[in-house]
């Protein structure tokens, strides 16, 4: 099996110079990052890997947006602290799974990365609601390929797992 990685090595740089070794960071793979300006510096913009072969296949699969900032030699997760780009990332899904609802194959995968970046803002309560309509209308009924959850099962592997994430509580 072919796998690529994404690893990030970040150098903290003190008034007595550069410290040494640098701080790593796997980014999984393949959705690498971007260096942008923060609120107190520089932050890694990237994905949360984690929901990859989740939902979906790779090639359905879906990946919300994940910020992170360097503090004290290690990297967190401060991606609460950028509701903007958590919003431009949950458009972005909502419009690749489709205004109708379209449910099957991929739509799994992006339906489960908008759900989790809608409780990254606080919209849970309405994501759910938005996922029990679709699942009574029947739109995730089909399975995105063998193995993978549909229906009831679907909804409740996503709660499962956006809350053990840290993105839903409920």
């Amino acid at each position: 099996m072919w796998t690529t990685a994404t690893w990030v090595d970040a150098y903290v740089v003190t008034a007595r110079g550069v410290l040494l070794p640098p701080v790593r960071q796997d980014l999984g793979s393949p959705h690498g990052a971007t260096v942008e300006a923060g609120a107190g510096g520089a932050i890694l913009v990237t994905a949360d890997n984690s929901f990859v072969y989740v939902f979906a296949p790779f090639v359905g699969s879906a990946v919300p947006v994940r910020v992170l900032d360097l503090q004290f030699r290690r990297f967190v997760n401060v991606t609460r602290d950028y509701p903007a780009l958590v919003a431009q990332d949950a458009q972005m899904w909502w419009h690749a799974y489709g205004p109708a609802g379209v449910g099957g194959g991929g739509s799994f995968g992006v339906l489960a990365a908008w759900v989790g970046d809608e409780c990254m803002l606080a919209k849970g309560h309405s994501a759910w609601a938005t996922v029990g309509r679709l699942e009574a209308q029947g739109r995730l009924s089909g399975k995105p390929a063998p193995g993978y959850p549909a229906g009831a099962e679907y909804v409740k592997v996503l709660r499962t797992f956006l809350k053990k994430h840290g993105y839903c509580g409920s």
